[in-house]
This record gives structure tokens, C-alpha cells and sequence, in this order.
């Protein structure tokens, strides 16, 4: 009971003073203090980094594109009725019900609608909008959030507006935290003589602070519960109200109001709370929810409805209660909202995580922003990240380097030690859909899959069949892939020196098309080919294509004796896979400013780096790498898709790779040591399996597509010990691909041969 008084007399004493000392230096310095804070911004907000958004179409899989877990990590809520509020759905024997929410883009925002989606075994066939019945041929899912950018991570909130905030929000806060709000100066000693007496009488304990002195005690002040406390916190409070309108006071404290945790993260702002327990904005919340957020806040954890679901039913009803007996609701509506079950949504779904990605991400953005405005100020950082690609990435690669410890045990004794990167490029966008970087982010923060720098060995090879195919286009003999080679050992002399590539195993197989060189990966005769065509042009096209470095004018170069990183041979493969057209890869589409303002957007850069004849012609031989060549083991492990590839293994064994593409989907997996170890495994033995598995599941559930050549090139039987045109006694015949004009005439001379 003595306390009370002393907080009631303290409090009163501020009040009747605070106009009487109002020019003293203290309480300038006070009003000083507030100014700088609210004029500065009160919050740190970190940016927030988004994978870009899921597209359902017709055709598309739903359960083989992970389309239900994304429904979960977005807090889309199961439902056995018709959806009737944003973020619900409703699975049928045939389709879903789903009520989609909206996302602000710039200058194209996605609406809010319900949509009703047909499928035969789960395939979409048909989307139609229940409202006005119209054919719906894309729906576009809200995209995930990633992470955050900032030191204040554990503290994350995102700004409302008052007028974003419904009447009944805003009343029932205003009913249960300080009814007088409008009419006292900061500090309501009326308020306060209520809670004591309410506190000495033995009833609901009561706190006698108003909204503005729980706003500048968390602003300003410590969280100790001390008399002496309470001074200061009431004369900051009525600085605050000398200073500001009480609707912007009120708005502050709406953004400011600590309400829960997520785990280590606390949940600060109704916008905040409203999307953690009910995983929608507060301006969609029905009067029920709305009460329940204002009753957790004198002891959110005391009164989580994720804990303790009958407190938060209680606290609930209180706070209805209060609301009917001012008059704020009607006794019908307080009878509907008590009788309302509490449906929250589930507290920790597991997000997709991509730490090596993200880091990428901010430090892109860092290099744009100061990094001081992505810790502060709010941006949101829209990607081109995949999140369900990602999660197969992480995953397969996992679960990938474990199979290579299991299967070679001298790997198993540093298995600790081995490790591997994987990035996933779509050609056509130069969008980066997955990115791993490594084993374990916690343990190792070194980037892999773009700040490595390895030999890439065999997979470098195409480079210099594409160099041999373009240059010679108008050599009177132009090099075709049926253009037999010399796979015999031989010396490149340079710089009164000698180079002497070597066959896997020292194994020579005579002559052969260009075709079979590629694809059984033959050192000696791609070597001769480089030889022929000349490094200035091999150097050329690599750089066109993609890599980012001066490369040496060294004969060992046509066999991948480079550094270069997992980006960069992405970057030439997606070229390939484009028909030819390089685009820089990037990560980040949008950048937008705290209130949805465009600042910044990422279009993707496009060149011509070969013709689209050539790049079709090499990517016709790595479709038969993973045929009959190198890559076999793709389709030995149940890959069924059209695809091309290449294996690498460099010639001591230190790395291993597997580049390859399907028409939508670039990926390439290195695994070896970071100290350069030799491994001692090929690119199919490592890579090949962890590329396999990833393809699989990201290429699950979407339309198959093929590799179509352009109208530049005409598609001839040919028998392959040859290169001429087939004939009816050839043994063996493939359909091989030329430019218009360079297609062979004469036929098989051994098979047709009479004698």
C-alpha cells in the first residue's frame, strides 16, 4: 500500500511541475533527447531478404513441387470448410481452395483472390477465380522470407501506419492499456488512483501507466520496476505529449509494443504479432484476435496462446469484456467474438535456409548501400532464390558427401575435411535459384560456390569445341562434330617447350568423331583440336561466355588448367543452355524502400556470345555425354529428363565436377578438399551423384521440355565410326546435327560397300 501512494504521489508531483520547470535545463535536455529519437527514427529496422515468389500454372505438380510445405513455412492455414479469409485453404479429392494474400510489389502488386485449382493426379490442369469465374492462368504465391540484415536481428519489427490499424484494434488497446488517452498530458494520475485502489481492494492488479509512459520507459528507460524510475518516465512522458499529437504518439507505441518471442527473436509491433500468431496483417484480424494481441500485452509469455491457450482465452474475454462495458462493441458482438475458438498459427515453421546465399545477397546489396542503411532502414531485398530448389540443394549435397564417406573409406577418415558446392542457374534469366556453398555454414563461412577458385579440369572442354565449331564456320573443311580427330599421343611445342597431354589411364582410341572426343572426355584429341583452332580463340570465347578472369595463352588451358570459381563455370554453361546468350547471373531482382517504393531494379545483362547454331551443336554432344559417354551415370540413377553435361576430374585428382543442364535448369557441383588434397575420385564418381539427385528434385512435377535446334541447323543420319551419311547396311546410325550446308553428302563407304 505504500508504494502505491509513493507512485501516486510522485507521479502527481511531475504532472503539477512539469509545466512550472518546463525551461529548466534538465527538461530541455529530456525534450531535446525526444526529438533527436523520434526524428532519427526510434527503431534500427533491418532489411529483409525474400526468395522470389512460387508460380502455379497449368501442368504443374503440386505435391512434386513442394507446394503444400511452401503453403507451411508461408502459415497458409489448413482448413475443412470454403476458405473464406486470406491464408487458408482447403485440399479437395481432385484440386485445392485457396484464398491467396496479396503482395505489395511496386508498380505491379499481386491482388488478394480465391482461387479454385483443378487437377488429375495431381497435376493442375485448370485455375478459375471464385469470384468472378474468370480462367486464371497464373497464380503467383507471396514469397518467403530468407533472413534479415542487421545487428538487431532478435529484435525485428516492420512499421504500420494508424490508419492501417482497425478501429476495433485501436479501441480495444486504447479500452484495456489507458482509456483517458485522448484527455490526460502523459502522465493520468485518475489512472493511477484506479489501480490502487483496484490493487489495495483485492482486485485485478492494474498498471497506472498510460500508453505514452509504457512508450518512452521502452524507448528511453531500462525495464527495472524502482520508484525511482518512475520520475524520469514521467516527465519524458510529458515531454513527449508537449512535443507530439497523441496519434502519433499512439502510432508509436503500436510499433513498439513488445508482445511475444520467437525463439531468440522478439516479437515487437502489432504487425509483427499479428503475422506471428495468426500469419496475417492486423487490418485482417477479426475482433476476437485482435482483443487476444491486446491482452498479452502486460505478460506476453504468461499469456501465450502458443503456451498457454486457456490464459490467453481469459485474457481474451477480459479484454471483450472491458469493451462491452465502455461501450466499444455490442453485447451481440461480444457474444460472438468470446464464443470464437483461438486458431493461431503453428510458432516455428521451419524456414528455408540458404546462409550462404544470403551472405552473397547482402554483400551485393553492401556494395550498392551503405551497410549501416541495410541495418537501419528497412529495405527489402526481393532475390531470385528458389527456397524449394534451395532446400533440395542443401540437402542432396549432404547427403551426397556422406555417400562418397560410406563408399571410399580412405575419404572417410577426413570426413570432416570434404566438401562440395553447388549453384543452379536458370539460363534464360540468369536468375541464381541455389546456392550451397559448403557442408556447414556454422563451421566454415567460405563461399564455395563463388569465392573458390579450382581447375575445372574436363568440364572446361566445351569451351574449346565451341571455339573449334565457331571459328571454322568458314574454313573451306569446317569442323563439324562428326569431323574425325586423332585421339593418338602427341607434343604441343611452345616457348621452346613441350606440353604432352595424357588419356585418362593412357588410353588412346585412334580416330574419332569430335562427337566421341566430347563425350568420353579425350584429352589428346581435344588437345589436337585446340591445337588446330588456336588458344587466341578458345580464350575468346571463354571470356564471351562467362568467365571472369585473364586466362593464360597455355596449351594446358584447352584441358582446364585454370582457376576458376562453381559461378563462373555456371555462367558458361547457362550461356550454352541459352542458345548462346550470356546473361550475368544475379541474385537480387528488386530492392524497395520500408513503404514499398521502388529504389532500385536488377534487369539481368544479355549479350551474344556465340551463335545460337554452335551452342546448339555442343549442347547435342553433351546430351550424349550423359547418354553414352561420361554422364552416363545420370541416367543409371533414374534421371529421365532431356539433359546435357560434362564430367571434370583434374589430372591429380584434386577436384571433381558435374556441369549440366536441362532447357530450364543449369547446376554444377564441385567436391573436393580445401587444401588441395587430392581426392582421387573422378567427376562421376563425386559430382555426377550429388548433380543427379538435385536435377531430379528440382525438375520434379514441371513440364517436360526439349532441346530444340535452331532453324540454322539441319538434323542428318550419319553412322559415328564414320561421320558420313548412313546407309541401310550401317550397323549404327545417330541423328547428328549441322549448320545448313556443312552437312555430310557422301555416304558410308564401309557399311554400303558391295565388297
Amino acid at each position: 500500500m505504500r508504494r502505491s501512494f509513493k507512485i501516486l504521489a510522485a507521479t502527481a508531483a511531475t504532472a503539477s511541475l512539469a509545466g512550472a520547470v518546463w525551461t529548466h535545463s534538465w527538461v530541455q535536455t529530456l525534450d531535446k533527447r525526444v526529438s533527436q529519437t523520434f526524428s532519427d527514427g526510434p527503431w534500427d529496422l533491418p532489411s529483409r531478404i525474400y526468395a522470389s515468389p512460387f508460380l502455379v500454372h497449368d501442368e504443374i505438380a503440386l505435391e512434386e513441387t513442394s507446394f503444400f510445405e511452401r503453403l507451411a513455412r508461408l502459415r497458409y492455414r489448413e482448413v475443412q470448410h470454403l476458405p473464406t479469409r486470406r491464408g487458408e485453404f482447403r485440399r479437395l479429392t481432385n484440386g485445392v481452395e485457396i484464398f491467396l494474400r496479396g503482395f505489395p510489389y511496386p508498380r505491379k502488386p499481386v491482388p488478394h483472390r480465391r482461387l479454385r485449382i483443378d487437377t488429375v493426379d495431381g497435376t493442375v490442369t485448370r485455375m478459375v477465380d471464385w469470384q468472378s469465374g474468370d480462367r486464371v492462368y497464373v497464380a503467383e504465391l507471396e514469397p518467403e522470407l530468407l533472413a534479415s540484415v542487421g545487428e538487431a536481428h532478435w529484435q525485428q519489427r516492420r512499421l504500420v501506419s494508424l490508419a492501417e490499424v482497425p478501429p476495433r484494434f485501436v479501441n480495444a488497446i486504447l479500452t484495456s492499456e489507458d482509456r483517458r488517452f485522448y484527455s490526460h498530458y502523459g502522465v493520468d494520475p485518475r489512472g493511477i488512483a484506479r489501480a490502487i485502489v483496484a490493487n489495495l481492494t483485492g482486485g485485478k492488479r492494474q498498471g497506472g501507466s498510460t500508453i505514452t509512459q509504457q512508450l518512452v520507459k521502452n524507448l528511453f528507460l531500462t525495464p527495472e520496476r524502482a520508484i525511482r524510475r518512475k520520475i524520469p518516465e514521467a516527465f519524458l512522458a510529458v515531454v513527449t505529449e508537449r512535443r507530439y499529437s497523441k496519434n502519433q504518439i499512439l502510432e508509436a507505441y503500436l510499433n513498439e509494443v513488445y508482445l511475444g518471442q520467437d525463439g531468440r527473436r522478439a516479437i515487437h509491433g502489432i504487425w509483427e504479432a499479428s503475422h506471428f500468431y495468426f500469419a496475417r496483417a492486423p487490418n485482417e484480424l477479426s475482433l476476437a484476435e485482435a482483443a487476444l494481441l491486446t491482452g498479452l500485452i502486460p505478460a506476453p509469455n504468461k499469456y501465450s496462446p502458443h503456451r498457454h491457450p486457456e490464459r490467453a482465452r481469459k485474457v481474451r474475454d477480459r479484454v471483450l469484456r472491458q469493451m462491452a462495458e465502455v461501450g466499444s462493441i455490442t453485447q451481440g458482438e461480444f457474444a460472438r467474438a468470446v464464443s470464437e475458438p483461438i486458431e493461431t498459427t503453428p510458432p516455428r515453421i521451419e524456414r528455408v535456409r540458404a546462409p550462404y546465399f544470403t551472405e552473397y545477397v547482402r554483400r551485393r546489396a553492401s556494395a550498392l548501400y551503405p551497410t549501416i542503411d541495410l541495418k537501419r532502414n528497412g529495405y527489402e531485398l526481393f532475390t531470385t532464390l528458389d527456397s524449394s530448389a534451395q532446400k533440395v540443394a542443401a540437402a542432396v549435397l549432404q547427403n551426397g558427401l556422406e555417400q562418397i564417406q560410406q563408399r571410399y573409406p580412405k575419404i572417410g577418415e577426413r570426413k570432416d575435411d570434404l566438401q562440395a558446392a553447388l549453384i543452379a542457374i536458370h539460363p534464360q534469366s540468369g536468375a541464381i535459384v541455389a546456392m550451397v556453398g559448403g557442408r556447414s555454414y556454422g563451421k566454415s563461412q567460405f563461399n564455395r560456390a563463388v569465392q573458390a577458385r579450382r581447375q575445372p579440369g574436363s568440364v572446361f572442354k566445351p569451351i574449346v569445341f565451341l571455339a573449334a565449331f565457331e571459328k571454322s564456320r568458314t574454313w573451306p573443311t569446317p569442323i563439324t562434330p562428326a569431323t574425325m580427330l586423332d585421339d593418338t599421343p602427341f607434343e604441343w611445342h611452345y616457348d621452346r617447350r613441350t606440353w604432352r597431354p595424357q588419356n585418362y589411364a593412357d588410353t588412346y582410341l585412334g580416330p574419332v568423331s569430335a562427337r566421341r572426343a566430347l563425350e568420353l572426355s579425350l584429352n589428346s584429341a581435344t588437345a589436337r583440336l585446340a591445337a588446330d583452332v588456336g588458344l587466341g580463340p578458345i580464350r575468346a570465347t571463354a571470356l564471351a561466355l562467362g568467365i571472369d578472369r585473364e586466362l593464360p595463352a597455355l596449351p594446358s588451358l584447352s584441358l582446364g588448367a585454370v582457376e576458376v570459381s562453381p559461378l563462373e563455370v555456371a555462367e558458361v554453361y547457362a550461356s550454352i543452355a541459352n542458345g548462346g546468350v550470356h546473361i550475368d547471373p544475379r541474385a537480387l531482382r528488386k530492392v524497395l524502400s520500408p513503404n514499398g517504393e521502388l529504389i532500385e531494379a536488377h534487369p539481368p545483362t544479355v549479350s551474344r556470345a556465340i551463335s545460337p547454331e554452335t551452342a546448339f551443336l555442343v549442347t547435342h554432344i553433351l546430351q550424349g555425354v550423359i547418354e553414352s559417354g561420361t554422364g552416363r551415370g545420370a541416367r543409371e540413377r533414374g534421371f529421365v529428363a532431356a539433359a546435357a553435361g560434362k564430367t571434370g576430374t583434374t589430372n591429380d585428382g584434386r577436384d571433381a565436377w558435374f556441369a549440366g543442364f536441362t532447357p530450364n535448369l543449369v547446376a554444377v557441383v564441385w567436391v573436393g578438399y580445401d587444401d588441395g588434397e587430392p581426392l582421387g575420385l573422378t567427376g562421376a564418381q563425386a559430382a555426377l551423384p550429388i548433380w543427379t539427385d538435385f536435377m531430379k528434385q528440382a525438375s520434379a512435377g514441371r513440364p517436360a521440355t526439349k532441346f530444340s535446334p535452331p532453324s540454322g541447323l539441319t538434323m542428318v543420319e550419319i553412322d559415328p565410326a564414320t561421320g558420313r551419311r548412313a546407309g541401310s547396311r550401317c550397323p549404327r546410325t545417330i541423328l547428328e546435327a549441322f549448320p545448313v550446308g556443312q552437312e555430310p553428302i557422301a555416304p558410308c563407304e564401309i557399311h554400303d560397300s558391295w565388297f
